[in-house]
């Protein structure tokens, strides 16, 4: 029997992030390019849906949306599935009452890339322009919290506001937790910000 259609060889992703369970949303902070057509399809991709109105995260969301299409048009190419990404924009953009419909979008999203990617997450196989990395064998976007420095990932990422607030002496959070995790209490503080 002939070979099923599918992508040419090529020597690895053009874009690389860290793969999400259900339970979380995604995070545009770890992102890993290397220079190619492909790289640059999903940037335009990105870079005309960032100013769209009604997106819930803004940024996030345009980033969300564009990696969904991104896979979505390879599926499409790669091996004819049909275009469906457009399914779940609808849930991304905020109605005429302001109200968006997130954790379905998220779901949709999910689906979309498990059928896309053909696997679901920890079972996605290798190959395609994008690598989901398994956060549980290498993190490249870990969000800062509970993690004990023993499980250190391998990029942490400090987000939300959190990382802009300081203590009564000027020091960040950030750098408070630095501290804390690398053993460098004693060392003297950087100052204000």
């Amino acid at each position: 029997a002939p070979a099923a259609p599918g992508p040419t060889p090529r020597r690895g992703p053009a874009v690389v992030m860290r793969d999400f369970p259900r339970f979380q949303t995604l995070n545009s902070a770890g992102i890993f390019f290397r220079d190619g057509s492909e790289t640059r399809f999903l940037l335009d991709l990105l870079f005309s849906r960032v100013n769209w109105d009604g997106f819930a995260d803004f940024d996030q969301s345009a980033f969300d949306h564009s990696v969904l299409e991104f896979v979505d048009l390879w599926s499409n190419l790669a091996w004819g599935k049909p275009l469906l990404s457009h399914n779940c924009l609808w849930q991304q953009v905020a109605t005429l009452d302001s109200k968006n419909h997130l954790a379905e979008y998220y779901d949709c999203w999910h689906n979309l890339m498990d059928r896309s990617l053909g696997g679901k997450f920890g079972q996605r196989p290798d190959g395609g322009p994008l690598a989901l990395l398994d956060p549980r064998k290498m993190d490249i976007d870990f969000v800062v919290g509970p993690r004990p420095i023993e499980d250190a990932p391998l990029i942490w990422h400090l987000a939300g506001q959190d990382k802009f607030h300081l203590d009564p002496d000027g020091v960040s959070v950030m750098e408070l937790f630095l501290r804390k995790e690398w053993g460098l209490e004693d060392d003297p503080p950087s100052g204000p910000g």
